[in-house]
């Protein structure tokens, strides 16, 4: 039986390395909010991390995310769902962002190879006007359970606060 290690260590340069590939690697996340009464808001979105841990992604300006947002602009993240069992856990404040849309919206679509595509669903459903939005990370959380020879192992660092 493994045994867990509730307080994530800090992430070294190779761990920190290792979780912004990861990053890199996969595109869509569950972002969280909640409303102004309090009650909580999931979604699945397609995200864009840069080299600094930024995290964009695009939503209508008439969605529950982006109307939470507007009211309480701390959020929560997750990445990496299965099947295997790496996944990042984060949060910060999200921000509207107008300077620079077009050209990050465009190297998004790029990424996703989805530009102008009826798949990426931000572009494939109806709004009124759609919003880029950056995460800047406060706290994240990276871990990795893999099979280490037979017994399974765990790696969970705190990628953020260095």
């Amino acid at each position: 039986m493994r045994q867990h290690d509730t307080k994530p260590k800090e992430a070294s340069h190779n761990d920190r390395e290792e979780a912004l590939k990861f990053l890199k690697d996969n595109h869509t996340m569950v972002v969280a909010t909640v409303s102004h009464e309090g009650i909580p808001h999931a979604a699945t979105v397609y995200y864009m991390v840069d080299d600094k841990f930024d995290v964009y992604f695009c939503t209508g300006e008439e969605t529950k995310k982006f109307l939470n947002i507007k009211d309480n602009a701390n959020v929560a993240l997750v990445i990496g769902t299965g099947p295997d069992i790496k996944t990042i856990q984060g949060g910060g404040k999200a921000e509207l962002i107008t300077d620079g849309k077009s050209d990050l919206m465009i190297r998004m679509g790029k990424i996703f190879h989805l530009q102008q595509s009826q798949f990426w669903p931000v572009i494939a459903t109806e709004h009124q006007s759609i919003a880029l939005m950056k995460i800047n990370v406060e706290w994240m959380t990276f871990l990795h359970v893999f099979l280490d020879g037979e017994k399974y192992a765990e790696k969970k660092c705190k990628v953020f606060p260095k």
